[in-house]
């Protein structure tokens, strides 16, 4: 794998050195020698050697190479003209020898469809898969995904959105490790809209001497007649579709699409990819077929598309939820929470009135952090096979619970409660929830443009929060006319801040930052006015000393599994945090207990909190010394 990886950045440096390739040329051409070369093995390999003769032994053999391609993709007859407006490499001949050069010593029809996937996204940079549209699906989540499902050998397996072809190279693999002696070719589906991506996919996929990749070139919200991609006919789909697509009408046929259409069935101006593409989806099971799909966290939370959930709820139940943290495709250039919907299609019609339970599992550590860089002890490994035994066995086991008494037709409905864990049955009810330990939990106000003053009543805006102690030195508009003191203090909604009231993020363009900041107020220094308020992005709770200590409040908020926790609560496009959903955040018993984890941490909180104070005098003292004085 080391090697090839090698082979890959040597080819990728010699188009970009010698023929001052641009990232995207430099794919290009990677994936017309990679075509090459598998045709080829399948020939007699053509073979240079080191060269000793000078220039025309090099134009001799890639006039070679460019004659054998030419042939190969005449004879394929497929979408590869599409891609490539010439059957040539526009690679000099210097660098296509050295390319073959350094490449020829493996024989790619060798490797495992996936270890070959993986090496070219070595050589393709995240900057260039941003740039082609191309957002694989990490591994980790891909083989949860076909495990939850599990597809018996035989049966009829769809992506439609492909890609590079991860999902169907897992279904294979697994074909092949619990059937080694068997002598049937294994057939996978698949479709894709980008060419160069149906490439790598067909690249990964169709060099196996048991594998029969079926595939096509095409848009698969746009029925066509003449491809395999029929309605009723596949038992298994799994796929990744594209989401933060707002798709217009005149694009798309929505009367074909239950979910583009509002009450009265007339067809909406716009819908969301990811939603047609769970319905096409739907549309192309067959009866009792099976779904795995990674959707968008705003599907789920989005009350924009109440209507869309409910019509899809018509046609299949969701029985299964893997939640993935907001890294997961982080590399790829997105923060876009998402989850894995396991999702069953009807086999007869009555079955929408059925009752049964949702599964969910919830992977906090996908193996690597926002960067890509690797984060030890991934715990998604095995929570597929954890949903699928807990949704057959009725009940909570291992890390997966099982959520009673849903109403099939209600279940897609039923996921922004269930993921935010709201439902009422997805714990204890003695249990004890933020909301039984407060006396207040409430978003701030955002004054208008005129209310601002250069002194009055300090406002706390997200900016002073650190996560280490609230910074008081005044910035700009962290003050408001104090005229507003009493209006705010007569508000119902705590809009007046006090000690030990605790203060955190609640409102931001990406739920990554929710919850990631969150500080205690021990006291207002008289510099910022001794009192203060705070902005429609922060949000107070106000603890109930008599219940539990603030500062082991604080403790529990800013744990890493928490803070993951509360960003599952997010709702709507922008990310906003509700008061009544975390008012429902259950507490562990360990909160409660002297000389828990939680007791220490809130020790080290009121130290924390000590030195910050100091801190900020220090800051003022600093401020207010230079600002006296002046110097020539």
């Amino acid at each position: 794998m080391r090697s090839l990886n090698v082979a890959y950045r040597n080819a990728h440096d010699t188009m970009r050195n010698l023929d001052g390739l641009q990232p995207q040329e430099a794919f290009d051409e990677m994936l017309k020698y990679l075509f090459f070369r598998e045709q080829d093995e399948e020939q007699r390999p053509f073979t240079v050697l080191p060269d000793t003769t000078g220039k025309t032994y090099i134009r001799e053999s890639a006039k070679e190479i460019r004659r054998r391609f030419r042939s190969y993709v005449e004879a394929e007859n497929s979408f590869f003209e599409e891609l490539w407006q010439t059957s040539d490499f526009i690679l000099s001949d210097e660098a296509l020898y050295l390319v073959h050069s350094h490449i020829q010593g493996f024989r790619l029809n060798d490797f495992d469809g996936d270890i070959r996937s993986a090496a070219l996204q070595q050589f393709v940079t995240p900057e260039v898969r941003r740039g082609l549209g191309i957002y694989p699906t990490p591994d980790a989540v891909v083989k949860e995904a076909v495990g939850a499902l599990s597809p018996e050998l035989g049966a009829k397996v769809l992506d439609p959105a492909c890609g590079a072809g991860t999902f169907l190279i897992h279904v294979l693999r697994n074909w092949s490790e619990q059937h080694p002696k068997s002598k049937n070719r294994l057939v996978v589906y698949g479709s894709d809209k980008n060419p160069r991506m149906l490439t790598i996919a067909d690249l990964n996929l169709s060099h196996g001497k048991r594998t029969d990749f079926k595939r096509v070139l095409v848009d698969s919200l746009k029925p066509i007649d003449n491809t395999f991609l029929r309605e009723n006919y596949f038992d298994y789909i799994f796929t990744n579709p594209p989401f933060g697509v707002n798709l217009d009408s005149r694009a798309i046929d929505f009367r074909k699409y239950e979910s583009a259409l509002d009450a009265n069935r007339y067809p909406l101006k716009h819908q969301d990819s990811d939603v047609l593409f769970l319905e096409r989806c739907l549309q192309l099971l067959s009866p009792g077929g099976e779904l795995a799909i990674v959707m968008p966290r705003s599907f789920m939370t989005n009350s924009r598309l109440e209507l869309a959930r409910a019509k899809l709820g018509e046609f299949g139940h969701v029985w299964g939820v893997l939640t993935l943290p907001s890294e997961t495709f982080a590399a790829t250039g997105t923060q876009t929470t998402t989850a894995v919907l396991f999702i069953r299609r009807y086999a007869k019609e009555n079955e929408r009135l059925h009752t049964g339970g949702i599964a969910i599992a919830r992977a906090l550590n996908v193996g690597f952090d926002t960067t890509g860089r690797a984060r030890l002890n991934p715990d998604i490994t095995g929570l597929g096979n954890e949903i699928r035994k807990a949704a057959r066995a009725k009940k909570t086991l291992g890390r997966a619970q099982f959520v009673d008494d849903t109403i099939y037709a209600e279940s897609f409905n039923r996921l922004a409660d269930l993921i935010a864990d709201r439902s009422s049955k997805s714990s204890a009810s003695s249990r004890r929830r933020v909301g039984d330990v407060v006396t207040a939990i409430t978003t701030g106000l955002t004054p208008s443009r005129a209310a601002y003053a250069d002194e009055g009543l300090f406002l706390i805006k997200v900016g002073n929060l650190t996560g280490a102690g609230i910074d008081w030195m005044p910035r700009d508009r962290n003050f408001i006319d104090l005229s507003q003191f009493a209006k705010r203090e007569r508000s119902k909604r705590s809009l007046i801040v006090q000690p030990n009231d605790i203060v955190l993020t609640s409102s931001a363009h990406a739920p990554r930052y929710i919850a990631k900041k969150a500080d205690i107020v021990t006291s207002i220094p008289q510099w910022a006015g001794g009192r203060a308020s705070y902005v429609g992005e922060v949000m107070l709770l106000r603890t109930d000393p008599a219940k539990l200590d603030p500062f082991r409040l604080l403790a529990f908020i800013r744990h890493p599994q928490t803070i993951e926790r509360i960003q599952l609560m997010v709702r709507g496009q922008t990310a906003h945090l509700h008061a009544d959903d975390i008012a429902e955040l259950p507490l562990p018993d360990e909160l409660f207990e002297d000389k828990s984890v939680f007791d220490k941490v809130g020790k080290l909180i009121r130290d924390e909190a000590n030195v910050c104070e100091r801190m900020n005098e220090i800051a003022y003292a600093q401020m207010a010394l230079l600002s006296e004085t002046s110097f020539r």
